[in-house]
């Protein structure tokens, strides 16, 4: 069902989810205003896991999270436990299908995700793989709807109220820099059919 002419535009969850920690998505499958263009005022994702632990006859290996946008008090920054089986099917899975093969294969060419079994330096491969993720959510070469999975896979906190409020601040200044484009764009269009 399409939203009647003047009616507000119809926003999904997706975004509203990821604009509480400063992203700017069109939808679910596109940026307004990619992560990483005017990277001084768009999020920052940092991902690293340099710890495991074992608990019963499970590894869980732990990564360290962390979030920046520009403005905000403080950066928010947690801790998420998960198997590596979790993490297989869970994150690298969807990650992999929501880049497509071509992409994945281009963006973790040298990034390979740990095999199977937790062998001896897992949490490297790990860690690895998760730094070249983080360089692709904040390049803006990861589509919302992957952004949006990574993060809540990871369980990131709800972000506080003044955090919340620069994102939105941010996000509504991206959009109005993208609508200036788009007239320049179209302005500089018109100029050259004449």
């Amino acid at each position: 069902m399409e939203p009647e002419t003047g009616s507000p535009p119809v926003v999904s969850i997706i975004e509203q989810f990821l604009r509480s920690y400063g992203y700017d998505a069109a939808d679910d499958g596109a940026w307004r205003a990619p992560p990483g263009t005017q990277t001084d005022l768009r999020p920052a994702l940092e991902l690293k896991v340099d710890d495991h632990q074992e608990l019963g006859s499970h590894t869980f290996y732990v990564v360290e999270c962390r979030l920046t946008v520009p403005g905000a008090p403080k950066a928010l920054a947690w801790k998420a436990s998960r198997r590596l089986e979790e993490m297989r099917q869970q994150l690298h899975g969807p990650v992999k299908e929501g880049l497509g093969k071509d992409d994945y294969a281009r963006l973790f060419e040298s990034h390979h995700f740990a095999p199977r079994g937790g062998m001896p330096g897992t949490t490297t491969r790990l860690s690895k793989w998760c730094d070249a993720l983080a360089a692709c959510v904040n390049s803006g070469e990861c589509p919302p709807r992957v952004v949006a999975h990574v993060l809540a896979f990871l369980s990131a906190p709800k972000p506080p109220s003044a955090f919340g409020r620069r994102a939105r601040e941010l996000a509504q200044e991206a959009a109005v820099d993208a609508v200036a484009d788009e007239a320049q764009q179209a302005r500089e269009a018109a100029e050259a059919a004449i």
